[in-house]
């Protein structure tokens, strides 16, 4: 695995990760796929459980927790470990990395102390996994991803779940997030909400003709999520000739 960074706008960046001879652009948006929720066909990363041979795409398989884990995928260019999640509220020592078996990746929990542990400090990617619970919370989440980002150096990439949409987006890579995902995507869907660079409109509530993108021209089966990664998407192309 390497990665090699082209260019820089502070700590927003834009280079290629190369794995198993598949190249991928950074920073770039893992697409979780399940059995309601398809990525598009056009994507480079994908999340799944049960990833399929293709050559062209990096696929990551998520192991799930220490309770419920799923058997390796030979198809897989990455297993994300398997975790237990506490909340920051937890003593230091609660917050450690759980397996550090798989040596390209690593999870890590943040906490409002500020201390972060990192058992695999081989591992060229990082998740900050409790950062949905850090977000809202932001002077807590700027401290924990500023401590990591030093902890791990910046010949490592790191991965913020489940917080990533539109209008945060630009945000976050400039914070110096290289892999966002879906599934603030997927959830937004799931209760009716189309999101934009902007904001969000509830389906019930969104002023007709305001969007034009494929999904709204023409999709009829998941619309509301087409549109939220048509968003998503548009939106990180943005950002990527911003940094360049």
């Amino acid at each position: 695995m390497k990665v090699e960074i082209k260019y820089r706008d502070g700590p927003a960046r834009y280079g290629i990760l190369e794995i198993n001879e598949k190249k991928v652009e950074i920073p770039n948006i893992m697409f979780v796929s399940t059995k309601l929720s398809k990525p598009p066909d056009y994507v480079s990363i994908v999340g799944s459980l049960n990833p399929k041979d293709n050559k062209e795409i990096v696929q990551a398989q998520p192991l799930g927790n220490k309770i419920f884990q799923y058997k390796i995928n030979k198809n897989a260019d990455f297993t994300i470990p398997a975790i237990f999640t506490y909340p920051a509220s937890m003593p230091s020592y609660f917050h450690q990395s759980d397996i550090s078996d798989e040596k390209h990746w690593c999870i890590v929990s943040g906490n409002k102390e500020g201390h972060i542990y990192i058992n695999n400090r081989n591992a060229k990617i990082f998740t900050l996994a409790n950062a949905p619970y850090r977000f809202p919370k932001s002077e807590i989440f700027l401290k924990n991803i500023i401590l990591l980002r030093e902890k791990i150096g910046y010949n490592s990439l790191l991965h913020l779940p489940a917080v990533a949409n539109p209008s945060n987006l630009s945000f976050l890579i400039y914070l110096g997030i290289d892999i966002v995902d879906s599934i603030s995507l997927i959830l937004a869907s799931k209760k009716g909400f189309y999101l934009f660079p902007d904001g969000y409109y509830h389906k019930d509530e969104i002023p007709a003709g305001i969007c034009s993108c494929p999904a709204c021209r023409s999709s009829k089966d998941n619309r509301i999520l087409k549109h939220n990664y048509n968003m998503m998407i548009q939106e990180m192309i943005r950002v990527k000739h911003a940094i360049k």
